[in-house]
C-alpha cells in the first residue's frame, strides 16, 4: 500500500535537493519550483511551477491528484533520473575527472 501520492517541493533556494532524489528513488512523483538546482534535479521527471505562483501550484496539485497515468509516467522517468545521481554514477564521473587530470599531467 502506498501512503504518499506526491512530494511537493516548491523551495525558493536549494543547493542540492536530496528529498527530490529520494522521492524519485521511491517511485513518488515530485512537484518542484524552478529555483536553484531543482530544475536540474527534476528535469522532465518532475512537474515544475514558479515558486510564488499559488494558482499554478494549485493546478499542478490537482493534476497530480487526478491523473494516475501522469503519476505513473513521472514514477518511471523519475527513477531513471534519480539513477543519474546515485553513488556509483558519482564514482564513475569522479574517476573520469581524475583520469583526465592524471593523463594531462603526464603529457
Amino acid at each position: 500500500m502506498r501512503y504518499v501520492r506526491v512530494i511537493l517541493f516548491s523551495s525558493l533556494r536549494d543547493g542540492f535537493s536530496l528529498p527530490v532524489i529520494e522521492a524519485m528513488n521511491c517511485d513518488i512523483p515530485t512537484l518542484i519550483s524552478g529555483e536553484g538546482s531543482l530544475s536540474e534535479m527534476g528535469e522532465d521527471a518532475s512537474l515544475q511551477t514558479e515558486a510564488y505562483d499559488i494558482e499554478a501550484i494549485t493546478n499542478v496539485i490537482r493534476r497530480l491528484d487526478q491523473d494516475d497515468a501522469l503519476c505513473e509516467n513521472l514514477n518511471t522517468v523519475g527513477y531513471q533520473q534519480a539513477a543519474r545521481f546515485s553513488m556509483p554514477s558519482h564514482q564513475r564521473r569522479f574517476s573520469e575527472v581524475y583520469r583526465t587530470i592524471l593523463l594531462s599531467a603526464q603529457n
